[in-house]
């Protein structure tokens, strides 16, 4: 059994997390809200992360048309785990607007100790009438009449449908208008068949909704991931939590006065799901958001060494099921040893992710200017079908002291053999007995032979690794460039053919994964405003403009082509620019 505290009056969006540990200087806004009832209040703070407040200068708030509830009230903290250093200085208000319609509140400004002025990206709000509708007709859980729909437990989940291996996100969440001392989680929903896990990481601060013109204070209680094994129906059965409604009695915290618990159950869901298998030869069990990256280790070798391939897959789902991609060649020019794997799982804000490593080695089988042709066959879940990688290396192989082709080695072997033997019977004479071998010179040269041989080779191991890892860390320095400007050549050829959904997402993926894999963000955490906080604030206003274009045009589904060729302009301007103060 767990238990949950929820508090309506206070919010905790300062909750500590490992990521978070850093000597980055930010200031962001905060809001609980995107829309609210008219006669309702919301919270909004202002952050300062890793320096001290100097000077702050707040929005105007009655002249954009909010009354001040409450506020400022500040609140900071320091935090020093393991030699990380970690402080916040916030100032939080509690807002109701004046009437209805769309609100935008600008940004507020802080001077800090060090001379920085940082300033805060604009909150946009929605105010809506509020509803006539009677309230208990939201009534999900048999309460009595005067609970009757001011508290609901639900299960939200983004998915319709799914395929075998897909990540199924499940938030527990808790809508209510009245306070709640304790929320108690009685019955988790289980998965006994299926790979299913408990979220340590998803948004635990309380937030305001409305629904049907009724404006709620939520709070996700519990959230879960479910990989379905199998195609069928995926059956989501109900969890259950007790909530209590009143007050302790303050001379006996140990005993209640007027404390009514209540069971409330989430709805059953069932999700239809569908399987992959038969549909690309290529396809190794791959569902989620992913990138490949290839590294050679050498493209230049002889007849006598094996060749090493690293594909590493990086993204958001479940990487344990991931089988080698294939690489394909033509037959007889190669053959593959063996595949050494490596996995490195991660948790984020949107689930499970992490890197797969895939080490091949392969002995060549032809002389001559070889090709190998990699391929990444994976479910993409946000276009909903399969994508493909595809990947060309070039591989120069030289004659070495390795015959490859062992028949014609042995002939020629047994010729030399016949030849020598027959000029050696030609030429034989008599000669004088030679000069026994042990204790000459020959003797002692050939003695010390094997421990010069021995320390050569080993410098020369040495050297080769060092040179390889010098190889291996200017790869993964130009990682972050190389894939945005993959991302931006498919947003070209998008453009060619006005492709607008193609094209946006290219341009998103190139910002969002350029700065991503720049600064060591994990794939869950790439939001536009994680982002906008790492970047100074003329390129984090830049990047906040062309992402937003970017879901404007994509909620739309159409984009003027001039607009497009501006767009990828500005992309291509931004990326330099960052790559410039970053690399």
């Amino acid at each position: 059994m767990k238990s949950y505290q929820l508090s309506l009056l206070l919010l905790s969006f300062w909750a500590m997390s490992s990521s978070l540990l850093a000597q980055k200087i930010a200031f962001v806004a905060d809001c609980n809200a995107s829309k609210v009832v008219l006669g309702n209040a919301f919270r909004l703070s202002f952050r300062l992360e890793n320096a001290e407040i100097k000077k702050i200068r707040f929005p105007d708030f009655e002249a954009q048309g909010f009354q001040i509830v409450e506020g400022p009230v500040n609140e900071s903290r320091y935090t020093n785990i393991n030699g990380n250093r970690y402080t916040f200085e916030a100032y939080t208000f509690s807002l109701a607007p004046n009437e209805e319609g769309n609100y935008t509140i600008g940004p507020a400004e802080v001077t800090t100790y060090g001379g920085k002025v940082l300033k805060t990206m604009p909150v946009k709000i929605k105010c809506v009438a509020p509803s006539s509708s009677n309230v208990q007709s939201l009534n999900d859980h048999n309460l009595p009449p005067e609970l009757a729909g001011k508290v609901l437990f639900r299960l939200e989940c983004e998915n319709q449908e799914a395929v075998v291996g897909e990540q199924i996100r499940l938030n527990y969440k808790v809508y209510t208008q009245i306070d709640i001392s304790n929320i108690e989680l009685v019955k988790e929903p289980e998965f006994p068949k299926m790979y299913s896990k408990e979220y340590r990481f998803f948004d635990k601060d309380p937030r305001v909704e409305v629904i049907n013109g009724q404006q709620y204070a939520t709070k996700i209680i519990y959230s879960m991931g479910v990989f379905p094994t199998k195609n069928g129906e995926l059956s989501i059965p109900p969890a259950e939590i007790l909530i209590s409604v009143g007050r302790q009695d303050p001379r006996n915290p140990f005993a209640s006065r007027n404390l009514k618990q209540y069971p409330l159950l989430s709805l059953p869901k069932t999700i239809p799901v569908r399987s992959l298998s038969g549909q690309d030869k290529d396809y190794t069990g791959a569902v989620g958001e992913y990138d490949m990256e290839l590294y050679l280790e050498k493209d230049e070798i002889t007849t006598d060494e094996a060749l090493e391939l690293v594909m590493r897959i990086r993204g958001l789902g479940d990487i344990k099921p991931i089988t080698a991609p294939p690489v394909h060649f033509k037959e007889g020019s190669f053959k593959i040893l063996e595949v050494e794997q490596k996995e490195d799982i991660r948790e984020g804000g949107r689930g499970i992710g992490g890197e797969k490593t895939f080490i091949y080695k392969i002995d060549p089988q032809e002389v001559g200017n070889l090709s190998l042709q990699p391929s990444f066959v994976y479910f993409d879940v946000r276009d909903r079908k399969l994508v493909r990688i595809d990947s060309s290396l070039e591989v120069k192989v030289k004659q070495g002291k390795r015959i490859l082709n062992q028949e014609v080695a042995e002939k020629a072997v047994d010729s030399s053999q016949v030849l020598s033997m027959q000029a050696a019977l030609k030429s034989a004479s008599w000669r004088p007995t030679p000069q026994p071998f042990f204790g000459s010179y020959r003797f002692y040269l050939l003695s010390v032979l094997p421990f010069l041989a021995f320390g050569g080779f080993y410098l020369l191991l040495l050297g080769r690794k060092k040179s390889l890892a010098l190889k291996e860390k200017q790869a993964l320095k130009n990682a972050p460039y190389r894939h945005a400007q993959e991302q931006l050549k498919l947003a070209k050829t998008a453009l060619k053919t006005d492709t607008v959904g193609d094209f946006y997402r290219a341009i998103e993926e190139a910002l969002k994964g350029y700065i991503g894999l720049q600064m060591n963000i994990p794939l869950g955490e790439r939001s536009k405003e994680r982002l906008q906080t790492l970047l100074p604030e003329k390129e984090a206003q830049e990047l906040g403009e062309i992402l937003e274009h970017c879901e404007q045009a994509l909620f739309a589904g159409q984009s003027p082509h001039k607009t497009m060729e501006e767009q990828l302009k500005h992309s291509q301007k931004l990326i330099k620019q960052l790559e410039k103060r970053l690399a």
